[in-house]
């Protein structure tokens, strides 16, 4: 694989095994090994010590990273560790790529529907002259900024044009796929490139 890669989830899919089935069929296809995925007991130990642990987790997991696979149940868009690790990313510079596992069976072998796109509840505007940048989440309908990773504004070192004085959705910006549907274990490779 070209790229490290860092791995968001909802702990729920966690729990029910979907992460778990994602990465056994990466591991089957592609002969590598953990691929970015942390183990049970590191999850637990940081989910008992609390939030700002598992934030800690997040962020040692992303060093050297290149990409960010963000894998996408039910509840995935609400969870604020994974908005954290989403615009962590973005502001690191990774490549991000929304893969639904919805359809990927669980411990009790069944399926649920699609949940909604994390990237389209996160958002980013650009300043007129594109030397600056805000982060933006959309909480109860109304987009708010953006403060779990410090400043919701930073400086930019100048962006293309065509952005200048936008905003965007990351859904807007970045791919979505379904594991199931889209072949995730034939052509992850070349989703995250």
């Amino acid at each position: 694989m070209p790229k490290r890669v860092f791995f968001a989830f909802d702990y729920q899919d966690f729990v029910d095994l979907r992460v778990d089935a994602v990465r056994q069929q990466l591991q089957a296809s592609t002969g590598l090994g953990a691929l970015g995925f942390f183990d049970r007991p590191e999850w637990e130990q940081a989910r008992r010590v609390g939030e700002p642990a598992m934030l800690r987790l997040i962020e040692s997991g992303l060093a050297r990273t290149t990409a960010t696979c963000v894998l996408v149940g039910s509840e995935t868009y609400r969870s604020r560790l994974v908005r954290a690790a989403i615009m962590k990313s973005f502001r690191r510079g990774n490549s991000l790529i929304a893969v639904h596992i919805n359809h990927v069976r669980d411990r009790d072998n069944a399926i649920k529907p699609t949940g909604p796109n994390p990237f389209a509840y996160l958002g980013i505007s650009y300043s007129e002259n594109g030397q600056t940048a805000s982060l933006w989440e959309l909480v109860d309908d109304e987009w708010k900024p953006f403060l779990d990773d410090g400043a919701a504004s930073y400086e930019t070192g100048g962006m293309h044009a065509q952005y200048w004085g936008k905003g965007f959705t990351l859904s807007q910006l970045y791919p979505e796929y379904n594991w199931v549907a889209d072949g995730g274990n034939q052509n992850f490779e070349s989703w995250v490139g």
